[in-house]
């Protein structure tokens, strides 16, 4: 069996044949835990139902034959982190241990090893007594309380009480460039015009499991952290965040068509958080998206904790003379948050609110990358993982 391998030009290469993983079964990759939030809307979890099967699909086209994926919740809808985590400790229970004579490629730093004691042992050496490796990673849109205290608390837990696993913990998916992809495929769906192929995209990749065909081979996960090139069209905007009028196009500079994407202000409605590096993260994604697409402008905004409230920035940019205002909500799941920023941001005049991101392809390959990163962490220090528990 081939896995694949993160490149410097951020594709993926088949490896030679790997040994047989201790502590997983046939050689088979660590175990992917994908721990969301969770909501006591039913609809949320089966979103994230639906993302996992994206992402188990599309682990196949990359090569990562069966790897498992399986989600789990902090709160509000089960299981629990510590449900999957035993599960997989029972499995490894009865799963024959193999010799720890035979390094394995697939062996990654613990999380111990990152935020606190653990194991003494080099990277890219077998688990210690045939333990059985595992990635969790939260599946959050930004590094905050959560992903940073939260979770990690819970994986310390987790590593003292069941000793044949070894736990290794990754990076939240945003921000990341790819997520304003499916940010312009759920706007797409809305009805709002978006850069070019976006509604294509839209029409053959859904929320509900189903996306697009590539061309045979594996998938290409993104790697570089940059936008795709800006539209060629110059809508003289201010600069993202702001609501000051749009300016004169430079001389030369062709002007874009009514209608186009520089007559629609985009307002990026996350949930929002207590902490600013977390809201200082949504608004590098609407400057990013702005830049790269050419929209009039591109609004951070908060559904709670911090301001200002979506509907409160499409009543200030429609006030300032925006033709069209369009709400991306920047959240993962359907659920409280995403009815609210739908059922105000229309009432204020918004003329399209999109839904949650949930199974959008470019949500799974975000995921996967993350995986990837984490098991290509074999080669670093012990203590290079970030935040990478036992």
């Amino acid at each position: 069996m081939r896995y694949p391998q993160l490149t410097g030009g951020g594709r993926l290469r088949p490896t030679r044949s790997r040994p047989p993983q201790p502590g997983s079964p046939q050689g088979q990759p660590p175990p992917l835990v994908a721990v969301a939030h969770g909501s006591a809307d039913p609809r949320a979890a089966a979103a994230i139902t639906d993302l996992m099967a994206v992402v188990r699909a599309r682990a196949r086209r990359a090569g990562l034959e069966g790897l498992q994926v399986r989600a789990a919740y902090l709160g509000h809808a089960l299981p629990s982190v510590a449900d999957v985590l035993e599960a997989l400790s029972e499995e490894a229970l009865s799963e024959e241990a193999p010799s720890e004579e035979t390094p394995s490629e697939w062996a990654i730093a613990p999380i111990t090893d990152a935020l606190g004691p653990g194991p003494s042992r080099r990277p890219g050496h077998p688990p210690i007594n045939g333990r059985r490796a595992v990635v969790v990673l939260p599946l959050l849109l930004t590094a905050a309380y959560h992903s940073d205290t939260d979770l990690p608390a819970v994986l310390h837990e987790a590593a003292g009480r069941l000793p044949r696993l070894r736990i290794s913990y990754g990076d939240p998916l945003g921000p990341h460039p790819s997520l304003v992809g499916a940010l312009e495929r759920r706007l797409a769906e809305a009805g709002t015009t978006t850069a070019p192929g976006a509604a294509a995209r839209a029409s053959t990749d859904t929320s509900h499991g189903v996306f697009s065909r590539s061309p045979a081979g594996p998938a290409r996960l993104p790697v570089a952290l940059h936008c795709p090139p800006p539209l060629p069209l110059h809508c003289g905007t201010a600069p993202s965040g702001s609501l000051s009028a749009v300016s004169r196009s430079p001389a030369g500079a062709p002007e874009a068509p009514s209608g186009s994407l520089c007559d629609t202000a985009v307002v990026l409605a996350a949930a929002g958080s207590s902490r600013p590096g977390a809201n200082a993260a949504v608004a590098q994604v609407a400057a990013a998206w702005q830049s790269a697409r050419g929209w009039r402008s591109v609004i951070p905004a908060f559904a709670s904790a911090a301001s200002p409230a979506p509907a409160e920035a499409v009543t200030r940019l429609l006030r300032a003379g925006t033709p069209r205002v369009a709400v991306a909500s920047y959240l993962l799941a359907p659920g409280f948050f995403a009815d609210q920023v739908r059922e105000t941001s229309l009432a204020a005049g918004a003329e399209a609110v999109s839904g949650a991101l949930g199974a959008a392809p470019e949500v799974a390959d975000v995921l996967l990358e993350r995986y990837l990163q984490v098991t290509a962490a074999t080669a670093r220090p012990a203590g290079a993982l970030s935040p990478s528990v036992s």
